[in-house]
């Protein structure tokens, strides 16, 4: 398994501490998509969030941490360097991921705004260190996709997409950087309704789409670009 090195590396240090109940491995690399630079993206399960200031520090005790060089002056995403590779950190409690899980399909606004976190976090994870088998459970809950919230989904964001054509026709641009921050809505409302018609999650960033885009159907891939 790629990375095993490292993922077994951060399981020696911090999951014998009893704050941390499971820690996932998610990102590019599981998915397949990573590339020479890619940073290891981890989600470390906590009892309680104030639990987040112990963890971290251990980590900084036991792996150099990465620094803006270029501006030191600036605070960037902390980062450590774990065997060579630069790890990423994503600290929540174990209640506050189990209201986002529960949460996930109670309306369609609840949907839009928890859909990248959840696919991120626990569809798109593996297990590390998970004696309790959280990821197990949250993945079954997460994966349901009902249809009923994928069609208002959809149904919202076709109506979002009619909206901009007709302020588009009929108002037009004043500039080009209006039209460029427009354009961005209008992508965004495509994505979010292909993905729903697929009944399936939208993440952003796009670095994703143009695999996506192969796959989704209707296949919109030229219109796209």
């Amino acid at each position: 398994m790629k990375y095993k090195e490292v993922r077994d590396k951060i399981t020696e240090v911090i999951s014998k501490e009893p704050e941390v109940l499971a820690i996932f491995n998610n990102g590019s690399s599981i998915v397949g998509m990573d590339a020479s630079n890619s940073d290891l993206d981890f989600v470390v399960i906590l009892k309680s969030d104030k639990d987040e200031k112990k963890i971290a520090k251990i980590l900084r005790k036991n792996f150099r941490v990465f620094k803006n060089e270029e501006h030191p002056g600036i605070d960037v995403e902390e980062q450590f360097d774990v065997l060579g590779r630069r790890a990423d950190f994503t600290f929540i409690s174990r209640k506050r991921m189990e209201e986002k899980v529960n949460n996930l399909y109670k309306s369609e606004d609840n949907f839009l705004e928890l859909q990248h976190f959840i696919k991120h976090k626990i569809v798109d994870s593996i297990a590390v260190y998970d004696p309790d088998k959280l990821l197990t459970k949250w993945k079954k809950q997460a994966e349901k996709y009902p249809k009923r919230v994928m069609k208002k989904v959809f149904d919202s964001q076709i109506d979002s997409i009619k909206e901009n054509l007709f302020y588009w026709k009929h108002h037009g641009f004043r500039n080009e950087f209006q039209f460029g921050f427009e354009q961005w809505d209008m992508i965004k409302a495509i994505c979010q309704a292909l993905y729903a018609k697929n009944n399936c999650m939208f993440m952003l960033p796009y670095k994703r789409l143009h695999k996506d885009l192969k796959k989704l159907k209707p296949n919109i891939e030229k219109e796209m670009y």
